[in-house]
């Protein structure tokens, strides 16, 4: 054990390492979590939830306390509806994977889900476009259509 030197007198004397919280609540918020606001923008919508996923797995949180700890990070529109809404889902069938359900089906609703197909069936390189533009999109957008980019072969059709 490593002893913390006498300080003169009149100083403070502070730990070489601030004590940690080993709280679960306590080490998403040191991850830094991005907040979701509802925007129907479904590449925000992805984004946050594979930060929070990333997060739960670094600080191993039980299925249990996903939904609680993933819903701390909602804001605005989203976490209306969540308030609306929690009553009716909560118990004990509700899993972080049924509540990104809902949450999918609320705030990247079918039109947008169709609309985001089409954007990536019809991209095209243009002339003002980069290979490394085209490919960061294809990528991007790739996502939301697993069944068209399901293997390397079916990508490399697209390309």
């Amino acid at each position: 054990m490593k002893r913390i030197p006498a300080a003169p007198s009149g100083s403070q004397v502070l730990p070489e390492h601030p004590p940690r919280s080993d709280k679960l609540v306590d080490r998403v918020a040191r991850s830094n979590p991005k907040v979701y606001d509802g925007n129907l923008d479904p590449i925000e919508l992805e984004d946050w939830i594979r930060g929070m996923e990333k997060i739960f797995t670094v600080v191993e949180a039980p299925e249990e306390k996903k939904v609680n700890l993933g819903t701390f990070y909602l804001t605005g529109e989203v976490d209306i509806w969540w308030s609306t809404v929690k009553d009716k889902l909560q118990g004990p069938e509700l899993t972080w994977t049924k509540f990104l359900e809902e949450l999918r089906a609320k705030f990247y609703p079918i039109t947008v889900q169709r609309q985001t197909e089409k954007e990536f069936m019809e991209l095209r390189m243009s002339g003002n476009m980069t290979v490394m533009q085209y490919a960061r999109k294809f990528m991007e957008l790739s996502r939301f259509v697993p069944d068209f980019v399901a293997s390397e072969k079916l990508k490399m059709r697209k390309v």
